[in-house]
């Protein structure tokens, strides 16, 4: 599994926490016609469940980040029952929320 990032130390910490609270996790506001939102179809193509996603954002680490229009995008990253998980998120810890862009396995 990649390193956390140095520069998001202190942003991953904020992730935790925020994770770590009721009602801050949402999967996206695009919903297909299978009734699914895109984060929820790739967690399904991925196999990853809920627990993992719940696990790697309260655990993970930050890998990645990237400017997406006017808002950051990070890659967070856990073993989660022997599953190298991945999630990439934007969250807002004044506006306390945290949205899941997409998911997918990591490199075993």
């Amino acid at each position: 599994m990649p390193k956390a990032h140095p520069l998001f130390l202190e942003i991953a910490a904020a992730l935790r926490a925020l994770a770590c609270k009721e009602h801050t996790l949402s999967m996206g506001s695009y919903v297909g016609e299978n009734g699914l939102t895109h984060a929820e179809e790739e967690m399904i193509e991925a196999k990853l469940g809920y627990d993992d996603l719940v696990y790697t954002l309260r655990n993970g680490k930050i890998t990645f980040g990237e400017l997406w229009g006017d808002v950051m995008r990070y890659t967070v990253e856990a073993i989660s029952d022997g599953v190298h998980a991945c999630f990439i998120v934007e969250f807002s810890g004044e506006q306390r929320w945290i949205e899941i862009v997409t998911a997918f396995r990591g490199k075993e």
